[in-house]
């Protein structure tokens, strides 16, 4: 039983042995621990791990660095700095093109738009039944030789073998107010009168003013079609003793304008009028009035009724 005990307690302590070199290796030394009341390391780890790198302190008024490393996504969505003092400029917004519609394929300006806002001045005969615009054939048409039984070479016979009536014509403006309607004004005048010789011949006078409106109706690149109402009175007088004639119309009229912008020159046009008229022409003692349809109804109507117009 001696001999067993010191055997026994041999062999526990070679035993226990590796596990106090162990505990004795990693627990470092009393001198290096902290105390107790010290306070924890900074970056707040476990005691003996490696503490952090501390952050160099920013420059008052200066930005802080992203933690972040840029990327390409990162940099292409940052708008670009603005500098001290200096507001960010506001991206312009490209205009859009205005677009007219019109009959073509592809949609353009047409020359009618061309013209909006502008003056167009316009010239147009005055056209009548009666000869309502004629003069007194004694007094005032000049006289012409005629042959006659009386007639000689040294002295032929003067008479008056022509006298024909005047052509009055309306001098008149049309304004695009905008796009879709324009206004339409004129007036007529017609002055003459001469001396034949000793023979005066009669002065004679017409007057007379003219309104109406024009309502787009259709529109394509160089032609446009209005319906253009209007209202014109000319009033007549051969001479001053000779009795007044004149001539009234209310009309309501198809007018197609075609613009020459084809060869360049939009602001020149063609009007051609056709529709229904309520006419009055009163003469020296007859007096006539007539509805019916008027305008370009006869190949001969294409001249007549044509309005040349060029705006400003």
């Amino acid at each position: 039983m001696t001999l067993l005990r010191p055997a026994a307690f041999m062999a526990a302590a070679l035993f226990a042995l590796p596990w106090v070199a162990t505990v004795a290796w990693a627990a470092p030394p009393s001198s290096v621990l902290p105390p107790a009341s010290a306070p924890p390391p900074a970056g707040g780890g476990p005691i003996g791990s490696a503490a952090p790198l501390a952050r160099p302190a920013a420059a008052p008024g200066a930005a802080m660095p992203s933690p972040v490393p840029p990327t390409a996504e990162t940099t292409a969505a940052l708008p670009p700095p603005v500098e001290a003092g200096l507001t960010a400029a506001t991206p312009e917004v490209p205009a859009v093109p205005r677009v007219v519609v019109t009959g073509d394929v592809a949609p353009s300006e047409s020359d009618h738009d061309a013209v909006v806002g502008t003056w167009g001045v316009e010239v147009r005969p005055v056209i009548t039944t009666l000869p309502v615009f004629s003069r007194r054939a004694s007094t005032g048409c000049p006289l012409a030789p005629v042959a006659s039984s009386t007639s000689t070479p040294t002295s032929p016979s003067m008479e008056v073998s022509d006298c024909p009536a005047i052509g009055v014509g309306m001098l008149g403006v049309r304004h695009w107010v905008n796009r879709n309607l324009g206004l339409n004004g004129g007036v007529a005048l017609a002055l003459g009168g001469g001396k034949q010789g000793d023979r005066l011949l009669d002065s004679y006078f017409g007057f007379g003013p003219a309104v109406g409106l024009s309502i787009l109706l259709g529109n394509w690149r160089h032609l446009s079609v209005a319906a253009s109402p209007g209202l014109s009175l000319v009033w007549f007088k051969a001479a001053g003793s000779a009795a007044a004639t004149y001539v009234a119309d209310l009309r309501a009229d198809l007018e197609g304008e075609l613009h020459f912008g084809f060869i360049g020159v939009p602001a020149l046009s063609l009007g051609i009028k056709s529709g229904v008229a309520l006419r009055l022409e009163k003469a020296a003692d007859l007096t006539l009035w007539s509805a019916g349809v008027s305008g370009v109804t006869t190949p001969r109507g294409l001249v007549s009724d044509l309005t040349l117009r060029y705006y400003f």
